[in-house]
């Protein structure tokens, strides 16, 4: 594996390194230590959000255990050695950084060019998890080498790697369906986008069933007040978790986790209106353990707090 990996590394870095907008680098900013924000973890998942100082002197690092996606931030002037071999290029968010446990172990620095915060998000996936998402899509697992990289210009990447850390920065307890969705599309991407060989994904057309539809739907009702696992769907119409999310969404429009959360703030609705439960009670009868978490999400999705429609109960 070498030091700059997935060829895009190389054509973005050359592009960069032919610009003039580099900014100069900020000397006022005081440098500091690393500081652990937020850490969420799930069976096939792990966020990590830290602070990071404005710059690190030269720092010995061993390859992470798991497949690292790591987002960035702040404006850097990022060096990276390995085996003899040096990098440097400009980091900026909208880019990503891949590195797998086969990475030889490297050293790192970095100084801020500009007055923002640096912050960092560390993404970690087992690389099972690819193997098992490449067996369900037809694909050789012993084929799938994901190709390390430095700025990696992926926003379909990107976007599903910052949603997840603003999520878990914003959230005490993230549900686990949309951290499971959110890490299956992951998965997918990294095997179209970034692997080593060259992986076609199947573009299956099929959908559901009215009855297997409502088979996950008289599911989803049951388990409601409970947590609601991505794989628990699957196994119910006898497909993958990578299988389910693709066709569950040609289906219904809708990932799985859209569909849950809507079904969820639906019967919230009927028990602000019509119980004389509490809005923290509620939040709990339909699987929501954050009172201010059910807060937030509820006015995002209807523009309206849980304790109006309390306050409009019949006397």
């Amino acid at each position: 594996m070498t030091l700059s990996g997935n060829t895009n590394t190389l054509r973005h870095d050359a592009r960069a390194a032919r610009t003039n907008d580099v900014p100069p680098t900020h000397t006022e900013v005081s440098p500091q230590q690393t500081s652990l924000l937020r850490e969420q973890r799930w069976p096939q998942l792990a966020v990590q959000l830290f602070a990071e100082p404005a710059c690190i002197e030269p720092t010995s690092l061993l390859p992470p255990s798991q497949l690292r996606l790591l987002l960035l931030s702040g404006t850097t002037r990022m060096q990276v050695r390995s085996q003899g071999h040096e990098l440097t290029y400009i980091s900026r968010p909208g880019t990503v950084k891949l590195t797998t446990p086969h990475h030889q172990p490297y050293e790192m620095q970095w100084a801020a060019l500009t007055a923002a915060p640096i912050r960092t998000a560390h993404l970690y996936l087992p690389l099972t998890l690819l193997a098992r998402t490449a067996e369900a899509a037809g694909l050789d697992p012993a084929r799938v080498e994901v190709a390390e990289g430095c700025n990696i210009p992926d926003a379909l990447l990107y976007q599903l790697s910052r949603t997840l850390a603003q999520e878990v920065g914003a959230t005490a307890g993230l549900d686990s369906l949309f951290a499971e969705s959110a890490t299956q599309l992951l998965a997918a991407q990294l095997l179209r986008r970034h692997c080593a060989f060259s992986h076609a994904l199947p573009d299956r057309r099929g959908k559901l069933t009215a009855t297997q539809l409502r088979r996950v739907r008289d599911y989803v009702q049951a388990q409601l007040g409970r947590v609601i696992r991505l794989e628990d769907l699957a196994e119910l119409v006898f497909l993958s978790p990578y299988h389910f999310c693709r066709v569950f969404k040609r289906t219904t429009g809708r990932t799985p986790n859209q569909f849950v959360t809507n079904e969820r703030l639906g019967r919230a609705t009927e028990l602000l209106r019509h119980s004389e439960l509490s809005v923290k009670q509620v939040a709990a009868a339909v699987g929501y353990s954050s009172h201010a978490h059910f807060t937030q999400l509820y006015a995002r999705y209807t523009g309206q707090l849980p304790v109006s429609l309390t306050r409009q109960r019949p006397a």
